[in-house]
């Protein structure tokens, strides 16, 4: 047979084979596409803020318990598997989730992993950035910057939940403004300093922490400062965490006659979804005011 009329009759019939292939890769391409990101977050005041933005099926659980300190925490096997799974992971970076830089750091490489917290924030040395409402809107622009750049056929519904988003949360900054305004000029100390961007927003009149980590305890001089301190001010109120409540925290109450008040500000009883950075907010503030606001003996 002359070759020049054979090879025509080859191609034909591996034409429709090869329509059938470029089809099924355009469909997987297109299915890729349509399926949702997997998205994590570290703890559930964060977690709480993403789950406004993403559909219930593309958010993993919060990355570590919120009854752990995220400061000392090992990640089981199965929650280092859970890790694995996500497509992007929003945290504050090592300086507050220490436990998780390493884990992060052996994560396959494609893995979206965004830190949130700038070495310093308005001059404040303290990772706890969410417990400001106002800047907890600079996290909210950037996740929904970011989950638009993965998933841009959903850009326009991450705009519009983000836009919402931060219309609560001004609402909440004016509710919480009004709610500590009676308690302004109230001193007290609080266990370890992880207040500041709260108590800078909203202008409280903090005497100090005891400690300003975890790590360890206060030395005898700290306490003594801290009780000379809450002498002089009448200061009536110790704030603890259930995470953190140190013995020296008891010894200064017994010897000023101040209040304990357990105030949480990781949400270890909250639970996660979408209002929970709002009653987590809400309940820290009320038990702040619950001790502040009472009369002096």
């Amino acid at each position: 047979m002359n070759p020049l009329i054979k090879t025509p009759y080859r191609l034909s019939r591996l034409l429709p084979a090869a329509v059938l292939c470029v089809a099924l890769i355009h469909t997987a391409a297109r299915a890729a596409e349509a399926a949702p990101l997997k998205v994590a977050a570290s703890i559930l005041p964060l977690h709480g803020l993403v789950a406004n933005l993403v559909d219930e099926a593309a958010l993993l659980d919060p990355l570590l318990p919120p009854t752990a300190s995220p400061h000392h925490y090992a990640l089981r096997p199965s929650q280092a598997r859970h890790l694995r799974q996500a497509t992007v992971i929003f945290w504050f970076g090592p300086t507050l989730e220490s436990v998780l830089a390493r884990p992060l750091a052996a994560l396959p490489q494609g893995t979206r992993v965004i830190s949130l917290l700038s070495p310093v924030e308005d001059g404040i040395q303290d990772p706890h950035v969410w417990l400001d409402p106002v800047k907890a809107k600079v996290m909210v622009e950037r996740i929904s910057a970011t989950l638009s750049e993965l998933d841009p056929a959903r850009a326009g519904e991450y705009r519009r939940r983000a836009t919402e988003l931060l219309r609560r949360l001004d609402s909440l900054t004016a509710e919480l403004d009004a709610a500590f305004a009676p308690v302004r000029d109230e001193p007290f100390v609080t266990a370890h300093a992880a207040y500041a961007h709260l108590e800078h927003r909203f202008g409280l009149r903090a005497l100090g922490a005891l400690t300003r980590g975890t790590d360890h305890a206060p030395g005898a001089r700290q306490l003594g400062r801290m009780r000379q301190a809450m002498e002089r001010t009448n200061a009536r109120c110790l704030f603890a965490e259930p995470q953190y409540q140190p013995q020296s925290l008891l010894i200064l109450a017994s010897e000023t006659a101040a209040r304990v008040v357990v105030v949480d500000p990781l949400g270890s009883a909250i639970q996660p979804g979408p209002d929970a950075y709002f009653v987590l907010m809400r309940q820290l503030a009320a038990r702040m005011i619950s001790c502040l606001g009472r009369p002096t003996p």
